[in-house]
């Protein structure tokens, strides 16, 4: 009999798997959406339709940087062969052009506040990262320090 019922359930298992590719954009509108489709174009920006279980794209909003308006995005998507059981993060900043100007692999998804990007509380603590005087080489996230991925000149 468990045999029968295991052999039963195989069916809902092939049918979990993460390739549903679900896209959800988060932040005010229009931007969101601009920014998404921007990110769809770009090296390491948003995966194509079925590589991926689900993908949510936040636009966490503008800052300073330079003197120049600069959008922070954050990109998570699961995927994985065992029921999406991996994550790539990337915080990705566009220009006023929404033309793609640098992105941080693996961080935490941080809030502006105060004109910065502030970190949630992580294993070093909390972090709070001012950009007005450009992006810096690497980031401190609260849990560890990235080097910036890829930086457009």
């Amino acid at each position: 009999m468990r045999f029968v019922f295991l052999f039963l359930l195989l069916p809902g298992i092939a049918y979990s798997s993460c390739d549903q590719s679900q896209r959800q954009v988060y932040g005010s509108e229009p931007t969101a959406s601009e920014l998404y489709e921007a990110t769809k174009s770009i090296d390491n920006g948003a995966w194509q339709d079925g590589e991926f279980g689900t993908e949510k794209f936040f636009y966490l909003g503008h800052l300073k940087s330079r003197g120049k308006t600069v959008y922070a995005t954050y990109l998570s998507t699961d995927w994985g062969l065992s029921e999406c059981s991996r994550i790539t993060n990337r915080l990705i900043f566009f220009d006023k052009h929404k033309k793609e100007i640098a992105q941080y692999y693996g961080v935490q998804k941080p809030e502006i506040k105060n004109g910065k990007l502030e970190f949630p509380k992580g294993e070093t603590g909390l972090s709070s990262v001012d950009i007005i005087y450009g992006l810096p080489e690497q980031l401190n996230d609260g849990n560890d320090i990235f080097p910036i991925d890829r930086a457009q000149r």
